[in-house]
């Protein structure tokens, strides 16, 4: 069941939302249903109206896989008859009922329309993030300019951090990432419903010069298969936590031999782009860890920079600063009578507040971490002092935009 669910975790591309919902009405329903059950599926998409309804979301397969590691039994099967394949499918219909839950995290009931709409609100957080993950060639692209930033080199946290990392996993991050890179690109390749989507690395790990730092990055991102009942919550929970665990953090499963199934395409891109931060920061002493968020901001803000920049021209100002030396702002575009004033934000939010459909944990979390109030009339007050290095005041406005 297991290796059944993680074929279908792999031909859920989010870049490509268009063509997966013509895959999975083509393509998946015909393997997963019936005819009788298919016709009923179809029709109900048409007395909808539904353009883009889908009868099996990445959701629904992540909570079955967790649910099938305490409910289902047997070794896996390289090939699963048809009339299996359809009892699956019927069981991810039944799974999408499980996921219509109308409780927040406190398993209470709204008890008003006000707080069911605030349950919503948080509702709806955990969904989107679910469906519409980051565009994976844009988030891939900043997590290698980040990466490769010659901060590495000057940053004394940075260079802590780069260190221990290799020190820990035996291969640079650069070599990290490229490696969960090219195994995504793999996964994707393989979106067969009825084969086996895994990838065999015994010959890879016998031959690589790297073998070993690879295998440690490998073990960093996968769980065997042997200890996914005692990793993943009983079926009573699973249906109420939204946290995705263990495929979160470890998206690959492993079985003997070094052969390796994906549960989900989407994780495993999220290891080195969203999640590359922790996994660098699991290698740092205590102490220097805190730091590492400013540190990682300021990667965040040359990246930013670098597109930004060639595409404003003279107008941009990276970085500008008072007479006393202190930062404005992150960036100021001039456009002679109006000034725009920038600040860069990277949020890193924690899953239990992500997900944990608490809207006020949810609230305060956000303002703390990007309503910078202060921090604005600050950059305002110094902005006005600063103008007159750049033109005559008299002749000026400014107008900040946050």
């Amino acid at each position: 069941m297991t290796s059944a669910l993680c074929r279908l975790g792999v031909t859920f591309d989010p870049d490509k939302h268009d063509k997966w919902i013509e895959y999975e009405r083509t393509v998946l329903r015909g393997v997963l249903l019936d005819p009788k059950t298919r016709a009923l599926v179809n029709a109900f998409d048409a007395g909808t109206g539904a353009q883009a309804g889908v009868a099996f979301c990445r959701p629904q397969i992540l909570l079955a896989l967790r649910l099938a590691q305490h409910l289902c039994s047997g070794a896996e099967k390289d090939f699963i008859p048809p009339e299996e394949l359809r009892q699956i499918g019927l069981a991810l219909l039944h799974v999408s009922d499980l996921m219509s839950d109308p409780r927040d995290s406190r398993e209470n009931w709204p008890e008003d329309p006000d707080g069911a709409k605030r349950y919503l609100a948080a509702m709806m957080v955990s969904l989107f993030d679910a469906s519409n993950p980051p565009v994976s060639p844009h988030a891939m692209k900043r997590t290698f300019a980040m990466a490769s930033s010659a901060l590495w080199d000057t940053d004394t946290t940075l260079r802590s951090a780069r260190g221990s990392f290799q020190a820990g996993v035996g291969l640079s991050i650069g070599q990290y990432v490229a490696i969960i890179a090219a195994l995504a690109a793999r996964f994707v390749a393989q979106t067969n419903p009825e084969k086996n989507a895994e990838i065999h690395l015994g010959p890879v790990l016998s031959k690589a010069r790297d073998r070993d730092g690879i295998r440690k990055a490998i073990d960093l991102i996968s769980t065997p298969f042997a200890d996914l009942p005692s990793k993943t919550l009983p079926p009573e929970r699973a249906i109420t936590d939204r946290s995705d665990e263990p495929f979160r953090s470890t998206p690959l499963i492993g079985f003997p031999d070094d052969r390796f199934v994906c549960a989900d395409v989407t994780f495993l891109k999220l290891r080195i782009t969203n999640g590359l931060f922790w996994t660098v920061k699991s290698f740092l002493p205590k102490e220097i860890q805190v730091d590492l968020f400013r540190a990682w901001g300021e990667l965040f803000e040359e990246y930013v920079h670098s597109v930004l920049e060639p595409i404003i021209g003279r107008r941009y100002k990276r970085s500008p600063r008072d007479p006393d030396g202190s930062e404005l702002t992150d960036a100021l575009v001039d456009y002679d009578e109006d000034v725009v004033l920038m600040e860069f934000k990277a949020a890193l939010i924690p899953d239990a507040q992500k997900f944990g459909r608490d809207a006020d944990a949810l609230v305060a979390v956000l303002e703390e971490k990007l309503l910078k109030v202060d921090q604005i009339v600050r950059a305002l007050i110094r902005l006005f002092s600063r103008l007159t290095d750049w033109r005559n005041p008299a002749d000026s406005r400014a107008v900040a935009h946050s």
